[in-house]
């Protein structure tokens, strides 16, 4: 709660996914609060930008406490995803800043096929820690702003007059 309360009080609107160790509270906390909100399988408009999101990871061989089967999840999430949305998920897409240990591909086959046919302005990820760093899926500007050791995530500045900067954290 004081990480959400905190989130809240610094006086802007934050908009967020959960992430797969994230417990189930962290959504009724996104809403409970004013300035915070949960885009799981929704849609918010801030100042005419379009955001939706997808929470959680795709099954992994290991406990967590949140993974969805794909398909069910992503069948519901395409229609909320179009060219000048900002899609927000956890997992990134299959092949796309996802090597994990530097030896296979951890992403989302199912969050890639829906970013090559809607192709969303841009995708904020995480998940995987070993790839931080933005790449190109199609016309969709990918960023893992993940969070760990020597990293803190990344600061995007967009306007709709030019490309969007991103500096890594």
């Amino acid at each position: 709660e004081l990480v959400v309360s905190a989130l809240n009080d610094m006086g802007l609107p934050v908009l967020a996914v959960r992430g797969n160790s994230d417990l189930p509270v962290v959504d009724r906390l996104l809403r409970a609060f004013s300035r915070t909100d949960s885009l799981h399988l929704k849609e918010t408009v801030l100042k005419g930008v379009r955001f939706t999101g997808v929470s959680g990871a795709i099954p992994v061989p290991f406990r967590t406490r949140l993974r969805w089967i794909e398909r069910p999840v992503l069948e519901q999430m395409i229609g909320l995803v179009e060219e000048p949305s900002i899609l927000v998920a956890h997992p990134p897409p299959w092949g796309i800043l996802d090597e994990v240990l530097g030896k296979f591909h951890a992403g989302c086959r199912g969050l890639e096929e829906i970013v090559r046919k809607r192709q969303p302005r841009m995708l904020i990820c995480g998940h995987i820690h070993e790839r931080p760093g933005t790449a190109q899926l199609g016309k969709t500007l990918v960023v893992n702003c993940n969070m760990g050791r020597r990293r803190a995530g990344a600061m995007i500045d967009w306007k709709e007059s030019r490309e969007p900067r991103v500096h890594m954290l």
